[in-house]
């Protein structure tokens, strides 16, 4: 077999080695469910198969190398070769794969109960920060890797006799076959309980019951698996809810309705704006391009809520009109007590960031019209909050130090 058969050996295994790796993806991909968002499972493919466009090259040198005198022969070796590490490879794939377990093909939750060692109690929360958590663990050590932590949803409910121990519910998605299975319940940075839930490696019907009560951490506790479909039934995501309540309305809404009636849409949760971005068309932006001026009345009123979803809407419409530059700064002048009344709560903190942060941010977009009232805006801001510094990483200490930039640049 001269250069030119040596050179069809390597070429053609190379080529099947491509080929078989293309199939063997094709299957992973759908087997291990990756998902097609930001073109994982694509690049993905183009792993698997330049790798086996290598190792088919490899083998094909290899092939010819030791049976140089016959081209068929040494291309059969080497093709069966490629595909019996093919098939191997997808064998090795589903055995070792740590894939998550299910009941009726449908995926598990665990859940937990925990009556909690006496005077353990949950770390004080704000609607800003968490500080409670439960996570499900397959791995113990200094430096877990985050694949190994599977967060879930805790629910907490006090003391209701004179034992004074906290009540726990924690659940959370069964992600890996893998033991063992430690729940962790964090109550802020201190206090930290691990429980190891001795599930088997698949559950089986019977573990949707629950277990009887076991020690554990200083307290008790008991588990049971469900499933999926069951489990989001009755434990609601509220975020989901509150999406889906809030298109409910809007879908609702006429056309002609008040501008005061489209504010509450500005707003996620109070103080959290609506994120408008995307290049979408979003209703209650139209509502309010429509009919700008309305917002003139809104913005100077007395009401915190109103004029905060005011302050919302104006930002969202990007180009502020020159007739509102007047009652944003306003309503900026009226609203000043509200860092007073943030200092020493964490909600309304992050609130009056955001009020100001995006008050600002409406009269930037007035252009050339909206420099000097923003400016004035920014200096009774800067007034308002004092020249100290506040608690490091806060959102007034934020608020401050994003008006010092904007008043030394300007």
């Amino acid at each position: 077999m001269g250069w030119g058969g040596t050179l069809g050996v390597i070429v053609g295994t190379a080529a099947i080695g491509g080929v078989a790796a293309f199939g063997l993806s094709e299957f992973l991909i759908s087997y291990q469910e990756i998902t097609s968002r930001e073109g994982a499972a694509g690049y993905f493919a183009l792993f698997v198969m330049l790798t086996g466009a290598g190792g088919g090259f490899v083998i094909g040198i290899l092939s010819a190398s030791f049976l140089s005198s016959d081209f068929w022969k040494a291309q059969g070796y080497a093709a069966a070769a490629v595909l019996l590490l093919t098939v191997l490879a997808g064998v090795a794939a589903v055995y070792f794969d740590d894939k998550a377990p299910t009941i009726q093909n449908e995926k598990l939750f665990l859940e937990l109960e925990l009556n909690c060692p006496r005077g353990v109690s949950p770390a004080r929360e704000t609607q800003s920060e968490k500080k409670n958590y439960c996570w499900l663990q397959y791995e113990e050590g200094a430096n877990v890797h985050p694949s190994q932590i599977t967060g879930g949803k805790l629910e907490l409910q006090p003391p209701s006799g004179a034992d004074g121990q906290w009540l726990a519910w924690c659940g959370v998605y069964i992600e890996k076959s893998r033991k063992p299975r430690n729940l962790h319940v964090a109550f802020g940075e201190e206090k930290k309980l691990i429980f190891e839930v001795p599930l088997p490696a698949s559950p089986k019907p019977q573990h949707m019951q629950w277990s009887g009560w076991a020690s554990g951490a200083g307290g008790e506790f008991r588990y049971r698996v469900q499933l999926e479909s069951v489990f989001n039934k009755e434990h609601p995501d509220p975020a989901v809810e509150r999406v889906e309540a809030r298109n409910k309305a809007l879908a609702a809404m006429a056309d002609n309705a008040p501008i005061a009636q489209w504010l509450p849409f500005f707003e996620r949760t109070p103080g959290d704006p609506t994120p408008h971005v995307g290049g979408e068309t979003f209703r209650e932006v139209e509502a309010v391009r429509a009919r700008p001026l309305e917002l003139a009345a809104l913005l100077r009123s007395n009401d915190r809520t109103l004029a905060r979803q005011a302050v919302f809407a104006a930002y969202a419409l990007y180009h502020t009109p020159v007739a509102l530059v007047q009652p944003l700064a306003d309503c900026a002048h009226m609203h000043l007590d509200l860092i007073r009344d943030a200092q020493n709560d964490e909600d309304l903190e992050k609130s009056t960031y955001m009020y100001f942060y995006h008050l600002a941010m409406a009269l930037d977009h007035a252009a050339d019209e909206g420099k000097a009232a923003r400016h004035k805006v920014l200096e009774e801001v800067a007034q308002a909050l004092g020249p100290s510094p506040g608690k490091p990483h806060s959102a007034l200490q934020s608020l401050r130090e994003y008006v010092q930039k904007e008043l030394a640049e300007k």
